[in-house]
């Protein structure tokens, strides 16, 4: 009698070990789904806003204060953005899928000049938030007008200033790094990839250099990719 009843509790105690585990699974995975659908909320919330944006151009930004008629005339069209945010999408897939790169990282702000006189402006593409920025600075890509990279920078302080003297017919930049202008010139193919290691610029250029991508000091819509 004395060995059944033991084997019972036994039994009893092996059935509540095991849904206290089921319990903690259950959780685990209960916690896992909340976040794969928060992550799936935000992607969404973004795709809204890309969407909104490219479909309602009369203001890509309606989250600033800003009238449409004071943005910078000259810095995006409609086919950079969509140019942009598509390559954006692509190159960074796997850590937007994992929801590693916040919401506030998926800004982007561009302005398209011709660097070398040839008829077709060039995009360079301000990116900004925690996933992009440090204290050096933060990352900014240079693209050909139809999308293929010419130079991803890093450690980059806005606005990139155009110099009036070029290389290889291609106007230097003068970029700020780590609180220090950099003179930056093209090889032929790309410009330093890393602004701080360039040449330092000995003098603060003047207001007759254009200043692209100031938009801490002028009104930028923002695009979301």
């Amino acid at each position: 009698m004395l060995h059944k009843i033991f084997r019972q509790r036994k039994v009893l105690a092996c059935a509540a070990a095991a849904s206290i585990l089921l319990l903690a699974c259950g959780s685990e995975n209960h916690r896992a789904a909340s976040v794969d659908s928060l992550v799936e909320v935000q992607n969404m919330d973004t795709a809204k806003k890309v969407n909104q944006q490219l479909n309602d151009p009369a203001d890509p930004d309606p989250s600033d204060s800003f009238p449409v008629a004071s943005y910078k005339p000259d810095s995006y069209s409609k086919e950079a953005v969509e140019i942009v945010a598509g390559k954006l999408r692509e190159r960074y897939k796997d850590d937007i899928s994992k929801g590693i790169i916040d919401s506030a990282s998926r800004k982007f702000r561009i302005y398209e000049y011709d660097l070398n006189g040839d008829g077709n402006k060039e995009i360079f593409v301000g990116l900004s938030g925690p996933y992009f920025c440090g204290s050096g600075g933060c990352s900014m890509m240079l693209l050909t007008s139809k999308g293929d990279a010419i130079t991803y920078f890093s450690v980059t302080n806005y606005p990139v200033v155009i110099s009036n003297t070029k290389t290889n017919n291609w106007n230097d930049l003068i970029l700020m790094s780590s609180g220090k202008y950099h003179l930056l010139k093209f090889n032929g193919k790309t410009y330093p990839s890393n602004p701080s290691v360039a040449p330092a610029f000995k003098s603060v250029p003047g207001n007759d250099f254009p200043k692209l991508l100031d938009f801490k000091n002028e009104p930028y819509p923002a695009f979301y990719f």
